[in-house]
């Protein structure tokens, strides 16, 4: 079957893969990020997941409503998982509208922790390429999310 003949319900299927696939990708780098070092304190490296429990701890994240958001933050790889099953299950609105949320969600985490966590000159610093990778993978996932939504099904 040549290009030309391809049905409706083909073309729509094709239009679709490409933005799934990059929210799929994004969403990869957004969980992969949240592994990598965010900060440094003295020798030791540390991931998003114990920098937001030692944060929780020690400052006032820990109440209110920044308590339950940063409560929420363990659970992202659980979010990303969802946001794939709801897409290959079906479900692609709603999967592309939960990435959409986890996107923003993970992005604000990140950049909040370039821009809030001290610089080089502390012995407690932000180590840049934790939250880079994160944001970057939000960016990718938000905009295929984005794709996805505004491309009308047939």
């Amino acid at each position: 079957m040549t290009s030309a003949q391809r049905s409706p319900a083909g073309t729509a299927a094709h239009r679709h893969r490409l933005p799934a696939m990059l929210g799929g990708a994004g969403l990869a780098l957004l969980v992969a990020g949240t592994f990598l070092p965010w900060l440094q304190s003295g020798s030791v490296l540390r991931n998003s997941y114990q920098t937001i429990g030692i944060a929780r701890r020690l400052t006032a994240l820990g109440e209110g409503v920044l308590g339950a958001v940063t409560a929420a933050w363990p659970a992202v790889g659980i979010a990303a998982a969802l946001c794939v099953a709801l897409y290959v299950l079906g479900a692609r609105r709603t999967g592309a509208i939960t990435t959409l949320l986890l996107a923003v969600f993970a992005g604000t985490m990140a950049t909040l922790a370039m821009v809030l966590l001290p610089g080089s000159e502390s012995t407690v610093r932000v180590i840049a390429i934790g939250p880079m990778v994160t944001l970057g993978g939000a960016v990718l996932a938000l905009v295929g999310a984005l794709v996805l939504l505004a491309w009308p099904t047939y």
